[in-house]
């Protein structure tokens, strides 16, 4: 019959049955039913990740709307939607419950530089924090009940190891994996000091120090300062358990070998502060920073005691271009600066990210070149060391020679040197080890910035020499190859 003819055909093609009911359901098209403009960094519309309730008709997504990163419900019925969380804090969504009455999720609720898991309830917003210990969980799987959670887990003190939570139990927080050499876990023991201050326009600004032995606030010791300023998705630099490089291992290196105060700052730009912060850079990119960065120092001189003469700034990558910027806007306030990787033109950029971060784009006539550093150079007036990878495929190496031309043509020789790595990508790594690397930079910050201790006799504390410039070898280049 022909009915036996279908059943065998649909047993054939399972898709088949699929498509006959496809060609008889009658589809209405699609229709408006509420509309919000973006507020915030590059990357939310990409996070916005929309989920429908238990009844199929309500929809949970994230968005910036309230300045931050929060959960919101929309109701179709309505065209209305109101936020679930609010606050001065992130949310970041990993899966819904199965009964769909729990969002899963990460957030910065507690502290900034902090994640914890919670369980939100979708329909009064209420979070349960899950995760107990203060530092930052990432890749978090949470059992169907909301009670039990598997995670990565990282704090200064405590390598990154996968770790167990139970929230109904207090004290469940457990490691269940050692994956570290006793020698990392001797090179990540030290703790930074956690500190925040306000900028001219009273956003709070996060970072962390080091101080060196015997540290006195009399003492008016150099600065170092490592920043990035652009946006990173979710990430940032002055988080728990951040062994970067140059911020981490470096910055103690300068603090305990050389008598310098070391600072990681996260100026506006940044990620994971909001969306003020993250768009922040579109149409006037480093420009915020700068403003930041010059009240970091202020504010360095009176919590610290900084030498406001001889601050040596660090940024790679965005945080390179940041670098320049600062010292060609404000020459004079920052006594010298070392750019890594760092853009100049930002029409040789990836258009992806700079129509989203910098500037439109007009096909007719090429905006980004508004931003270009090289007409900024001819105002540097403090020590510049440029460094790059020639073979870096990320921000092009042509950026830092176009900008040490045009610093040549305005008779700054003197001023700026220029490094390069023949074999380097965007985080080096080619014929220059990360050891003479560092020694560099160590080398240009004590020629250009001066050295740290009272006494040219007074040496590092016999407890520390032992960590020595081996710290800043034994590193990856993670946070600086984005």
């Amino acid at each position: 019959t022909d009915k036996d003819e279908t059943d065998t055909a649909e047993k054939k093609d399972p898709l088949e049955a699929q498509r006959k009911a496809d060609k008889a359901y009658k589809y209405e098209p699609a229709e408006e039913i509420y509309r919000f403009l973006h507020t915030g960094g590059p990357n939310t519309p990409g996070m916005t990740d929309p989920r429908y309730l238990a009844d199929n008709h309500r929809i949970v997504y994230l968005s910036e709307q309230t300045g931050f990163r929060h959960l919101h419900l929309l109701d179709p019925t309505y065209e209305s939607q109101r936020p679930l969380t609010q606050g001065r804090f992130e949310i970041y969504p990993l899966e819904l419950s199965l009964d769909r009455k729990w969002m899963f999720a990460t957030s910065t609720r507690e502290h900034p530089s902090r994640v914890n898991a919670y369980r939100i309830s979708t329909e009064t917003g209420e979070m349960i924090r899950i995760s107990k210990d203060a530092g930052v969980y990432s890749d978090v799987a949470i059992s169907p009940d909301g009670q039990k959670a598997l995670g990565n887990f990282v704090r200064y003190g405590a390598l990154n190891e996968l770790a167990f939570v139970d929230g109904s139990d207090t004290e469940s927080h457990r490691i269940l994996t050692d994956s570290h050499p006793d020698e990392a876990k001797t090179y990540t023991r030290f703790r930074p000091e956690f500190f925040e201050f306000k900028n001219r326009h009273g956003h709070d600004i996060y970072g962390f120090a080091f101080k060196p032995p015997n540290w006195k606030k009399t003492d008016q010791r150099p600065a170092y300062v490592y920043f990035y300023g652009g946006p990173l998705g979710t990430r940032k630099q002055v988080t728990e358990g951040n062994f970067n490089r140059s911020a981490y291992f470096f910055g103690y290196y300068m603090a305990q070998k050389n008598g310098y105060l070391s600072f990681v700052i996260d100026p506006r730009g940044n990620s994971g502060y909001g969306g003020l912060f993250e768009k922040s850079n579109y149409e006037q990119v480093g420009k915020p920073q700068v403003e930041d960065l010059e009240d970091a120092v202020k504010y360095m001189g009176e919590a610290y005691g900084v030498d406001a003469k001889r601050v040596g700034i660090h940024g790679w990558s965005f945080g390179g271009f940041q670098t320049q910027m600062s010292l060609y806007s404000k020459p004079g306030v920052f006594g010298a600066g070392i750019s890594v990787a760092g853009p100049t033109e930002w029409e040789n950029y990836y258009a992806s990210y700079t129509r989203k971060t910098i500037g439109a784009i007009d096909t007719a006539q090429d905006k980004l070149e508004e931003y270009s550093l090289l007409p900024l150079a001819k105002n540097l007036k403090d020590p510049l060391l440029l460094v790059h990878g020639l073979e870096d495929t990320n921000v092009l190496y042509q950026d830092s020679i176009r900008i040490y031309r045009e610093l040549l043509k305005a008779g700054k020789a003197t001023l700026v040197e220029l490094f390069i790595d023949p074999s380097g990508g965007h985080g080096l790594a080619g014929d220059v080890d990360n050891s003479s690397l560092y020694a560099k930079f160590e080398q240009f910050l004590q020629r250009t910035v001066g050295a740290g201790w009272d006494k040219p006799t007074e040496k590092t504390p016999a407890s520390d020499k032992k960590d020595k410039a081996e710290t800043a070898e034994r590193t990856d280049s993670s946070d600086e190859e984005k």
